[in-house]
């Protein structure tokens, strides 16, 4: 039976739905022994989404086998999928390894008679990569496959510290979520030990030292660089494995393994290209000896290569934002941007009379002033009254005027419309943080670890949106944007479209719709946005930590730790879905 058939059958035995709440929905991918498929969970205000993959673990027919060699096939492949649920289960609070979330292993019957298992294993819903790259949805440039790298790195690095040799690193088995985090995923032939001689892995991507495996000559974790190595290169040489542009695969393959010197790939910079061809060495010797220290150099190139950030240039409308403060556990205010327009400065004024040493102007002057004065005093009455019964004392709203590029050349034609990009704008209010120390020395006792692993950081509150209106017929008439309180907004003019950008760092924590309204100065034509506030986080409480070795020290789920045994770990502080701080350890008794 094909597995596409075996498949098919173990959907019919599958009673839905599965652990309470969980229905299968399409199928999103398929593997040479698997199947993956969506499947849904309806809580009471939201739809949860995970992927569920089904491995059927029954003996490969091709191989002919007698009812003691079924036998021994099946409990070896079912011992294969356990090892992954717990290599999985090991690495689940790791950002860059695929989520686990749940596991099964269940009968197979085929005509009433027991044919082997299915393996069943719930994991977060990510896109593949290899999927995007069939697709085109995937841009292949440095700065994507330098951030995957990093990831995916210490997505290796987490296995690595466990003692697991992932054996079948492949862009196939990388995965992004919606937030652009790269995780590393199937750990199906993966193998806690320190060295083996098994062959495993996908061709092209097998080092030299698991290619030669059968010789008796073994393997280490540096296997699972190269191949890590070769992914990237592939990804950095147009799809191309080396060689691979030249002549067939196989021909390839083999100049490889015969130690041939590989050229850079093509899309890459000199010192990326440093970086992959140090990983794909053939001599281990010439290699990378641990992934910690090619993770150090991509993390030096990412930091250097990324192009500083530079803020649009805008005329001095807004006050420039308030830096972040650094803190000790406490969140800094921030400072509302400034929603006021300065007035252009005023014209020289020309001289009235001729300096003379028997005149003196200044009696003039002060009529002069007093007369300005009295006019603006009037000018402004005349506004308030205009303004359509509007309480412009009221403490819930504020009106801002926006300044038109028709305001020295007034025509009678009024304002008759105001356009909107959008009328609902959503406003997600995170923190990002930078952890700048650690309360944790390079080695600790048993006895003083009670009080460790506090940190200082710096956090960055981010509560803004920005929306665009515009104006018809034309810049003719003063108009005014009516602001709640607790919200702040400033208006920039950029050839008579408007941009509007609302500031809520001085909201409070609950999700909220707030009205803002544009209008004329009558209000008689006027448009209403919506603002919808949302706490989404993170926030600079919900840093997390996370330990390489959780037989030495392990975190609890209430920021509490255990300390099971000495020896050397790394500390992860994580924030959302990225590791903001890493320390080596040593625990001592």
């Amino acid at each position: 039976m094909k597995n596409s058939e075996l498949i098919e059958t173990i959907l019919k035995q599958i009673k839905q739905p599965l652990w309470e709440n969980w229905f299968i929905k399409e199928k999103i991918g398929t593997g040479a022994y698997s199947a993956v498929y969506k499947v849904t969970a309806q809580r009471m205000s939201r739809t949860d989404v995970s992927a569920l993959k089904i491995e059927p673990i029954v003996p490969d027919p091709s191989l002919k086998l007698d009812e003691a060699g079924k036998k021994k096939y099946i409990e070896e492949h079912r011992a294969l999928a356990v090892n992954e649920s717990t290599i999985m289960y090991s690495l689940r609070s790791c950002p860059n390894i695929v989520s686990y979330e749940d596991e099964d292993i269940r009968q197979l019957m085929i005509n009433g008679k027991l044919e082997g298992y299915y393996f069943l294993i719930r994991m977060e819903y990510l896109d593949c990569l290899s999927d995007l790259l069939k697709k085109r949805q995937y841009t292949l440039n440095e700065k994507n496959i330098l951030r995957l790298a990093c990831d995916i790195g210490r997505g290796i690095k987490a296995a690595h510290d466990l003692g697991i040799i992932h054996r079948d690193l492949k862009p196939g088995n990388f995965f992004i979520d919606s937030k652009g985090v790269y995780k590393l995923g199937d750990f199906n032939i993966s193998k806690q030990t320190d060295s083996s001689k098994d062959i495993a892995g996908t061709k092209g991507y097998l080092a030299p030292e698991v290619f030669f495996a059968r010789s008796g000559s073994g393997y280490n974790r540096q296997a699972d660089i190269y191949s890590f190595g070769i992914c990237l290169y592939q990804l950095m040489n147009d799809l191309y494995m080396p060689f691979e542009d030249r002549m067939p695969m196989k021909a390839a393959v083999d100049k490889r393994m015969n130690g041939e010197t590989l050229p850079p790939p093509k899309r890459a910079s000199a010192e990326f290209s440093r970086i992959i061809l140090r990983a794909c060495a053939y001599r281990t010797d010439e290699r990378y000896s641990t992934i910690d220290e090619m993770i150090r150099d991509l993390d030096v190139l990412e930091k250097g290569a990324a192009a500083p950030v530079i803020a649009p240039v805008i005329p001095p409308q807004a006050a420039p934002p308030v830096p972040p403060v650094q803190q000790m556990h406490t969140l800094p205010s921030m400072q509302p941007m400034n929603s006021m327009q300065p007035q252009a400065p005023e014209p020289p004024q020309p001289q009235l009379f001729p300096q003379s040493k028997s005149f003196d102007p200044i009696p003039i002057i002060a009529g002069i002033v007093a007369v300005v004065v009295i006019g603006a005093a009037i000018l402004l009455c005349v506004k308030l009254l205009n303004k359509g019964g509007k309480d412009s004392s009221s403490s819930d709203t504020s009106a801002t005027q926006v300044q038109t590029s028709q305001s020295s050349s007034r025509s009678s034609e009024k304002i008759t419309g105001i356009e909107l990009s959008s009328d609902i704008v959503d406003i997600n209010v995170y923190e990002d943080i930078t952890i700048t120390s650690v309360e944790c020395p390079d080695k600790v006792k048993v006895s003083e670890i009670s009080e460790l692993f506090g940190y200082e950081y710096k956090v960055e509150k981010h509560a803004s949106a920005k929306v665009e209106f515009s104006v018809t017929p034309g810049d003719y008439e003063d108009i005014f944007v009516d602001c709640p309180a607790g919200l702040n907004v400033t208006t920039v003019n950029k050839d008579n479209v408007y941009e509007l950008e609302i500031d809520a760092s001085k909201v409070g924590g609950n999700e909220k719709d707030y009205a803002i309204i544009i209008r004329n100065a009558d209000s008689s034509v006027a448009k209403t946005l919506t603002v919808r506030v949302k706490p989404t986080g993170p926030f600079h409480d919900d840093v997390r930590r996370f330990s390489s070795n959780p037989d030495v020290i392990t975190f609890n789920d209430d920021g509490t730790f255990t300390v099971l045994s000495t020896g050397k770990v790394t500390i992860s502080w994580i924030y959302g879905d990225k590791i903001k701080f890493q320390k080596d350890i040593t625990i001592e008794e």
